[in-house]
């Protein structure tokens, strides 16, 4: 087997069949400047994702790629349009994959195996993207899935930000031991979302700083589940961050064996 930090999703993907359906797999890369809906091929299904991809970005390896995770009900639509503006701004290329089932996203039916695949598929399609700054967000069901991510690929996503999701059973906060690595992560939620109690997601803040996870917590007052509402202010507390956060060494997927 080769050294873990040369080992890609793409060493598990025979049984996903992965094969890209777009301009991607002829090695051309979405249009700048503008969403471009695409999809490709994974475990007998086509999974769609959007991507953006600003007009600044140019030089190799010089971009982060944020991963983002729509929430229950919604579409990649509704968690990457609140992104562009500020995607623009700082140079950063978004994908938006969308759930199997739209009202959650289920392992490992969405991840971390066909979400990893997509990832290595952007990463030879735009050489600009720095592969040691890929980053996870996601808002309410988004927000949990992004929690499954980090702990289950911990190795190879730099770190993860989150509004409105917290862990809710003992089943997930087992997971927390599945994480190789002390990845960063960051919560915010509002004091009246009725989701996700403050209880919830302060314990799982909680859970997680005791496993050595570097956390950062953010209690909005007087805001409810809704992220549309404050998108702007939320995803730039999100970004501040995640925006320093690296890999130290170069990705590494850890396969695993779902039951």
């Amino acid at each position: 087997m080769a050294p873990r930090q040369l080992q890609r999703c793409w060493s598990v993907l025979a049984a996903l069949t992965l094969g890209a359906t777009t301009a991607a797999s002829a090695g051309q890369g979405p249009a700048p400047g503008k969403v471009v809906r695409l999809s490709f091929q994974a475990g007998g299904r086509a999974v769609s994702y959007s991507v953006f991809v600003p007009r600044n970005v140019t030089a190799r390896a010089s971009a982060p790629l944020l991963v983002l995770f729509h929430g229950s009900g919604r579409d990649a639509a509704s968690i990457i349009e609140p992104w562009k503006k500020l995607a623009e701004k700082e140079g950063i290329v978004l994908v938006a994959p969308e759930a199997a089932n739209p009202q959650g996203w289920q392992v490992p039916l969405d991840g971390p195996a066909p979400l990893c695949s997509l990832v290595d598929e952007l990463k030879q399609t735009l050489p600009a993207i720095d592969p040691r700054r890929v980053y996870l967000f996601g808002h309410s069901a988004g927000a949990v899935f992004v929690l499954y991510m980090a702990m289950l690929e911990s190795e190879y996503f730099a770190a993860g930000a989150l509004h409105a999701g917290a862990y809710r059973s003992a089943e997930e906060f087992g997971g927390i031991e599945a994480a190789t690595r002390k990845i960063p992560l960051a919560i915010t939620v509002g004091d009246s979302d009725r989701f996700f109690s403050l209880a919830d997601v302060k314990a799982t803040a909680g859970a997680l700083e005791k496993a050595g996870m570097p956390i950062q917590l953010e209690i909005v007052k007087n805001h409810d589940h809704n992220y549309y509402i404050m998108s702007d202010k939320v995803n730039a507390w999100a970004w501040a961050a995640l925006k320093e956060r690296r890999l130290e060494a170069d990705p590494a997927y850890t396969p695993r064996v779902f039951r």
